[in-house]
């Protein structure tokens, strides 16, 4: 044997070692990838049961808000209602509906009247 074959020998167990690596890293890589996915799929599903269960307290929550207006648009008639009474009792009607009566022009005296048309002669 010559030096030339060993070093052949020694070129292909080169290569022998670096497809070894190689095919061991492939298989690192591919195990992890999985890993990441699986993971990943978990991650998904544990999030698509919290968004359904935030979909169903939703609906829950709509129908409790308008379970809530349609109680105080009642509460708010009969409240209004009372107000109405009450009103009517104290003689506080115009007053709650911001009419307030205007005061009744005051009739000036007749001498006041005369004083004035003396003046503006």
């Amino acid at each position: 044997m010559t030096a030339t074959t060993i070093f052949s020998m020694s070129e292909i167990l080169q290569s022998n070692i670096f497809f070894f690596v190689t095919a061991i890293a492939v298989i690192f890589v591919a195990v992890a990838s999985i890993w990441v996915l699986y993971h990943f799929v978990r991650l998904l599903r544990v999030l698509r049961n919290i968004s359904e269960i935030g979909e169903q307290e939703l609906y829950t929550l709509r129908g409790d808000v308008a379970d809530a207006r349609a109680f105080v648009k009642e509460e708010s008639i009969k409240f209004k209602h009372a107000l109405g009474f009450l009103s009517v009792l104290f003689n506080l009607g115009e007053k709650m509906r911001g009419r307030a009566r205007k005061p009744a022009a005051r009739k000036k005296h007749s001498s006041v009247i005369n004083e004035e048309k003396n003046d503006e002669q």
